[in-house]
């Protein structure tokens, strides 16, 4: 058993020879601190199912020695940049600490990350990877092979969670509510709303035992400190026929005065006479609440996007003529703010103009920059948070695309410069601007105090 199984069992990771550094499927080669290179990474696959494990492969390579024991994170990134999942350890599950590295060792290191069992679907899922020192909790800086700051995670690959196959319940889901009935699914016409705006719901919901007529459907969207923004309640068209899952159709409309940001979208039942609610229970029976978090939304910004392709430019409070590739003009930008509270997000409106219809859908980065040219906001994402991506622009056609960037450090104080461009998320190659650059910086100075 010593040297049979427990022996190999706890042995690191493999060192990669030369020829495997050189048969790396997505490469990337970006430095990651001083000290590491990220020299490309794999998906396990294109596509998945809520509640499956996703396999993602990074391929590490030391480049000086360390004195601290790094820890790598993977997050998971809904179409709409929420955080669903996250995997935190160190290389080599644990078992090659950085400050064993030595320069030039470089290994494989896979991470098995599962999609939650809630994921709202179809979705894009958005992988993102970085090293961080867990003992003071900063991220490591990202640069490109040419120097340039991308901030302090690198986004992967897209893994795709597709529709439900079979044309049923598009999010199957399983509250026990005290075992009188079961909230089997939903379904969304959008995840992104914007205040003001009506988010159509539809519950599936099936009684375990009979239940009175007087039972009735909630459901609400919650802020972050649990104010309720938006609810609706409804009663089952025929009562609740034992067994059988039941759709409703609840419209929930947010307040005008609905902040930017995101939201949790819950449910449940209550009894009419003394509105009692039914409490969820888990597998075990133990109480987890009196609601049912079906997923999580985002709230957009009051701007509406959009709705159909606009042909003729609307009047640009900043206009300017930058050209990136063949594929899109940038053609000028609006800042809600002159000056910036680092407790309050930047809200940035691009306007992009169409020149072709790309095979890619290519992803805009804004970032927020430093004296020193360093990043301390950054917002990535497909044009109009996702209603618009690159790969269905006609030529001539005009895009409204807004951007919101938190400042992670509160007590920042200084100015800071704006920097624009577009990037091909599966090799994170930039388009290249007229001029030479790959990037555009706003002509603005934006004065940051807390």
């Amino acid at each position: 058993m010593p040297f049979g199984v427990i022996a190999p069992a706890y042995a690191p990771p493999p060192l990669l020879t030369p020829a495997e550094q050189a048969a790396i499927p997505q490469r990337l080669d970006l430095t990651v601190g001083d000290q590491m290179e990220l020299l490309g990474y794999r998906l396990d696959q294109a596509a998945i199912a809520p509640g499956k494990d996703l396999a993602v492969t990074l391929y590490w390579r030391a480049a000086a020695p360390m004195d601290l024991n790094y820890s790598v994170y993977i997050h998971l990134l809904d179409e709409n940049g929420i955080k669903i999942a996250q995997r935190d350890i160190y290389p080599g599950r644990g078992l090659f600490p950085t400050t064993l590295w030595r320069p030039g060792d470089a290994i494989a290191d896979t991470y098995v990350i599962r999609v939650p069992e809630n994921t709202f679907r179809p979705n894009r899922l958005q992988v993102q990877a970085g090293l961080y020192a867990l003992d003071s909790g900063g991220p490591l800086p990202v640069r490109d092979g040419a120097g340039r700051d991308l901030g302090s995670a690198v986004r992967l690959g897209e893994v795709l969670v597709l529709a439900t196959p079979d044309g049923g319940i598009a999010n199957r889901v399983a509250f026990n509510l005290e075992g009188r009935a079961t909230l089997a699914g939903y379904d969304l016409d959008r995840t992104a709303v914007r205040a003001g705006e009506t988010l159509h719901l539809t519950l599936s919901c099936r009684a375990g035992r009979p239940l009175a007529d007087d039972t009735i459907v909630f459901a609400q969207i919650l802020g972050p400190d649990g104010a309720a923004w938006a609810g609706k309640t409804g009663r089952l068209a025929g009562g609740w026929p034992q067994g059988q899952a039941t759709p409703l159709a609840l419209d929930l409309t947010l307040r005008p005065d609905t902040p930017p940001g995101e939201y949790y979208l819950d449910a449940g039942l209550y009894q009419a006479p003394t509105g009692r609610r039914l409490n969820v229970l888990d597998r075990w029976g133990h109480v987890q609440g009196d609601r049912a978090v079906l997923t999580r939304i985002v709230v957009l910004p009051a701007e509406p996007a959009p709705e159909a392709a606009q042909f003729t430019p609307p009047e640009v409070p900043h206009p300017l003529e930058a050209a990136f590739g063949d594929v899109a003009l940038l053609k000028g930008y609006r800042l809600d703010q002159g000056a910036l509270n680092p407790y309050e997000p930047l809200r940035l409106t691009l306007y992009w103009q169409a020149a072709a219809t790309p095979s890619t859908a290519y992803t805009v980065f804004v970032h927020l920059l430093d004296d020193t040219g360093q990043v301390v906001a950054q917002h990535d994402g497909p044009p109009a948070y996702g209603r618009w991506p690159t790969t269905s622009w006609a030529p001539g056609q005009v895009v409204i695309d807004e951007h919101c960037l938190s400042l992670k450090d509160t007590t920042f104080s200084s100015q800071v410069l704006v920097e624009i461009g577009l990037y091909d998320p599966a090799t994170l190659q930039r388009l290249p601007v007229a001029g030479g650059d790959d990037k555009v910086i706003l002509p603005v100075r934006i004065d940051v105090h807390p």
